[in-house]
């Protein structure tokens, strides 16, 4: 662009003072104009562009290995298949210089180690210190991207990286809830990362509650009924059938509305014009059992 811009005003300056000369000597008799060489425009070519070097975040450095053990999490935008996990302490150490990610992914995205307002869901890594949330590797912008082989090494890593299982348990039992909590704390090839639970924990034992759903009332839509009377006698049909100890602690009727024309056969409504047709002459009333 210097070269052409420079290249015409020259033409420009050249075309005024050929003019110029043409006319104040111009009479019918005068000699042809002589021609004005033009200075050879130097071509300058522009300095090659230094490509920088994308900014490195040692996301280990810093992290402290002395006052605990520490759990890494490497989810799935970094392995590129299930997320692993890395306690081997030594290794950690030694990638404390090593192991690291760019800066920014490969969609231009700010990639940040937080210490804390990270959901570990929609982190590229964890880091845990007794099941407790220390720092996550987390992209602060929005939309993120991800990473190419060779923006990150994490080698040292997944060398001695095992994968990461959930497993969902359910307990008849307090003793057994406890029993198995218990043994999660002595045993390190079990934890409880992001899953464990909020406080209070362990739960306290709490009471068995049920809910049962007895068949809907149906009833003319300009009576009522006694609901002392209804309650009455949902507790005579039920307390004979529960366990013992077991005590109904509430009935609960709720109007669910006016009735609908339905098929007989099928149970679905019946349409008119697309729409249900309404049967105002009774209402349903469901009965629940506490």
């Amino acid at each position: 662009m210097i070269r052409i811009a420079f290249f015409l005003v020259t033409l420009l300056g050249g075309l005024i003072a050929f003019g110029a000369f043409y006319l104040v000597r111009g009479d019918g008799s005068s000699p042809e104009p002589a021609e004005i060489a033009q200075p050879e425009t130097p071509q300058i070519e522009a300095a090659p562009m230094e490509e920088t070097a994308p900014e490195r975040l040692y996301f280990l450095q810093g992290v402290d290995l002395e006052s605990g053990a520490v759990t890494l999490v490497i989810n799935g935008e970094l392995t590129g298949q299930d997320a692993l996990v890395v306690t081997d302490q030594a290794a950690l150490a030694a990638a404390q210089n090593a192991a690291f990610v760019n800066a920014a992914t490969t969609d231009g995205g700010t990639v940040a180690l937080m210490t804390s307002g990270v959901p570990p869901q929609h982190a590229f890594a964890t880091l845990y210190r007794n099941d407790a949330l220390v720092a996550a590797l987390t992209c602060t912008t929005t939309p993120c991207g991800g990473y190419a082989s060779q923006d990150m090494n994490l080698t040292p890593l997944f060398a001695v990286a095992q994968p990461l299982v959930s497993i969902q348990d359910a307990f008849d039992s307090h003793d057994d809830y406890l029993a198995t909590i218990e043994a999660i704390a002595q045993n390190s090839n079990y934890m409880f990362l992001d899953l464990r639970p909020n406080d209070p924990f362990p739960l306290e034992p709490q009471s068995a509650r049920m809910e049962l759903a007895l068949p809907t009332l149906i009833s003319l839509a300009d009576t009522t009924f006694d609901t002392n009377v209804a309650s009455a006698l949902a507790r005579t049909i039920v307390e004979p059938l529960l366990p013992d100890g077991a005590q109904i602690s509430e009935v609960v009727f709720t109007t669910t509305g006016e009735g609908l024309v339905a098929d007989g056969d099928s149970g679905t409504p019946v349409l008119a014009g697309g729409a249900p047709i309404p049967f105002p002459d009774v209402k349903f009333t469901s009965v629940t059992v506490h």
